[in-house]
């Protein structure tokens, strides 16, 4: 019970370490993007969420570029499949929120947000509102050396 509980949380743990390492050390790579998705109608649909905006180019050359974009992200939520009231999300982007009720909040994102999107990691936190569930992902930016190294690349 107990012992087995530590156990989990400490390869937790270090599997998380290392899923980090990996997403740092990707071909040209200069950010980690945290997305964490809660308020999902389920697992499932927070990880439709969070792999849409992960995986998006528009919203990785954003995050390389140190652009708040909020439209990208929550473009990229609206092709998800996920299911959610698009009024009730909130976009924040860190520790600043962008997005609520359908909108844009009033704040002047460039300001706030030129100091820490010049950093290694960016949190993109999304709460779509209607439910339980979450979900947790690491993506890498997407940038001019990803590009010339897979430009280039010959195998």
């Amino acid at each position: 019970g107990a012992d087995l509980a530590v156990l989990g949380a400490a390869l937790t743990g270090v599997l998380g370490d290392v899923a980090y390492m990996l997403v740092k050390d990707g071909e040209g790579a200069t950010k980690v993007i945290h997305i964490n998705v809660a308020g999902a109608r389920d697992d499932a649909d927070a990880e439709l969420a969070a792999r849409t905006v992960g995986h998006s180019q528009l919203v990785k050359t954003a995050m390389y570029g140190r652009d708040a974009n909020w439209g990208r992200i929550v473009a990229a939520l609206g092709r998800s499949g996920a299911t959610f009231n698009p009024a009730a999300v909130i976009v924040s982007l860190c520790g600043v929120e962008l997005f609520r009720g359908g909108q844009p909040t009033n704040l002047d994102f460039d300001a706030l947000l030129k100091e820490p999107l010049a950093g290694r990691d960016i949190v993109v936190n999304i709460m779509l509102g209607n439910g339980p569930g979450s979900y947790r992902l690491l993506a890498s930016d997407l940038t001019h050396d990803y590009i010339s190294c897979n430009a280039d690349y010959r195998s």
